[in-house]
């Protein structure tokens, strides 16, 4: 076993994967209102593997729980969230608040808790939360 805090293995710290999770919704909404205070690139943001998870997940995190049969359902699961995500910042763009709002509520929302709770899940199953 390594030296390393249980909640950081091989990088990644799956309560604060959760918890950035979770403050996209809040950057999405002020991005949407214009309240924000960052521009966010709906191609950047689109794909799942520039964020510190994605990252993870296409990295050490394969190698280390890739035969986990949680580990594929959280890779889908991010894989949707960063695409609606990029979504949402689409139609923000285009002027389109309320499609993007929708699409914060409904495909956005499903897929960021999956995300959660396939995290969650990982986490306690590998005893790594």
């Amino acid at each position: 076993m390594s030296n390393q805090p249980q909640e950081h293995i091989d990088g990644v710290d799956f309560y604060a994967a959760i918890q950035a999770h979770v403050l996209w919704r809040l950057r999405l909404e002020a991005y949407i209102n214009g309240t924000g205070d960052e521009k966010l690139n709906a191609e950047l943001v689109g794909h799942d593997h520039h964020c510190p998870l994605g990252k993870w997940l296409h990295g050490a995190g394969g190698k280390h729980f890739g035969s986990h049969p949680q580990f594929p359902e959280l890779q889908k699961a991010h894989a949707c969230f960063h695409q609606q995500a990029g979504e949402v910042i689409r139609y923000a763009d285009t002027g389109d608040s309320d499609k993007a709002r929708e699409l914060l509520r409904g495909n956005y929302a499903a897929c960021s808790q999956k995300v959660k709770a396939n995290l969650a899940k990982l986490g306690l199953e590998t005893g790594n939360n």
